[in-house]
């Protein structure tokens, strides 16, 4: 993956936007191929090889997207470059403490679950040595005692773990307060926040098991964020992993 020359966050923002795009393209079967061997290949400049191991770190568990959902041959290679974007980004040493604010504590609770989606997804598609323990010391109390626009916020964080066929305590619980997530997606949509407001779209898709009063018509909202989707990747990956959460599959 050659990306542009530059400062290094521009440098990175590309490699997560090229990232996201291959992935888009893994998703809707416009690529017959994928795999991160190949996305993230070591024989590219240290420079590159860096970015594009930065951009598996920032996707997380949607980088494995193409091989959960979609049907890619998944390596251990490809468990490997993981293993590898881990090593050289590894999460700060932090744990919860009681002296930390909310702020601090939602931060480290978001990076522990993420961290333990991306070891889930890897698990499931048969890499050994990934199960890791869900962080349990937060989650359904984020709602509770900060209100639905912070809980709304740190799900759209949380995007990555909003994807069929994994689930956890804070997909039961999202599922207990979907009108809250609704709140959230109507508050992005106002604020013409489309990135945000697709990444909570996902979460309503892939918890649809329980009904809402009123109902919430996420299909009309994901085709409005499809309008305004071109040309940024990361918001065109949000909405198609949000119509695998509807569909179970992409609607050419």
């Amino acid at each position: 993956m050659s990306v542009v020359s530059g400062p290094p966050r521009a440098v990175y923002t590309t490699a997560v936007e090229t990232l996201a795009g291959r992935v888009v393209r893994a998703l809707t079967g416009a690529d017959d191929a994928f795999a991160l061997t190949e996305v993230v290949s070591p024989e590219s400049s240290p420079a590159d090889h860096r970015a594009g191991l930065a951009a598996v770190r920032v996707l997380g568990a949607d980088a494995l997207a193409p091989f959960l959902v979609a049907g890619h041959p998944f390596s251990p290679d490809d468990a490997e470059v993981v293993a590898i974007s881990i090593r050289t980004f590894p999460l700060p040493e932090s744990a919860p403490a009681v002296s930390q604010d909310q702020d601090a504590e939602t931060a480290t609770f978001v990076r522990l679950l993420r961290e333990w989606a991306t070891g889930e997804v890897l698990s499931r598609l048969g890499a050994p040595g990934w199960a890791c323990s869900y962080p349990v010391w937060a989650g359904a109390g984020a709602r509770r005692e900060r209100g639905w626009v912070a809980w709304a916020g740190m799900l759209a964080a949380l995007s990555p773990l909003a994807v069929p066929g994994l689930d956890s305590a804070l997909h039961a619980d999202v599922r207990c307060s979907r009108m809250d997530v609704a709140r959230g997606v109507t508050r992005a949509v106002l604020r013409r926040d489309h990135l945000t407001a697709a990444r909570l779209v996902r979460w309503l898709a892939v918890c649809t098991d329980a009904l809402m009063d009123p109902p919430f018509a996420v299909e009309p909202v994901v085709r409005q964020l499809e309008l305004v989707a071109e040309p940024d990747p990361r918001l065109q990956l949000e909405i198609t992993m949000a119509r695998y959460g509807l569909e179970g599959e992409f609607d050419d």
